[in-house]
């Protein structure tokens, strides 16, 4: 699995953490997805551009996000790219900038 990997470290209770967190994906535009047995957060079809995923893992004081993008259309994608190289570059730049902007927002509750 190629994946990008982000720890942001939070100070505040897990339940509000998640509810920042499941706002500012909703509002980005990523849907809950089970992707090969895990629940990840998903964007695109992939029919313009490559979809891209974030998975998010908690632990006692750190939020750990993980993002890749998958080119391919719907169920048919190709391998995982993580969001580095200049394959895929417009979609990787995107992501990236969110899941930096994720990392903000976990960081300053």
């Amino acid at each position: 699995m190629a994946r990008t990997c982000i720890c942001a470290p939070y100070t505040a209770d897990y339940k509000t953490v998640n509810g920042y967190v499941e706002r500012f994906l909703i509002d980005e535009g990523f849907s809950r997805k089970d992707y090969h047995g895990e629940q990840v957060w998903k964007k695109g079809t992939g029919l313009v551009t490559a979809m891209q995923y974030v998975k998010i893992e908690y632990t006692e004081n750190a939020a750990v996000i993980y993002a890749w993008i998958q080119a391919g259309i719907g169920n048919f994608g190709g391998k995982e790219l993580d969001l580095t190289g200049i394959t895929g570059a417009v979609p990787k730049r995107n992501l990236l900038k969110r899941t930096q902007k994720l990392e903000s927002i976990i960081k300053s509750i």
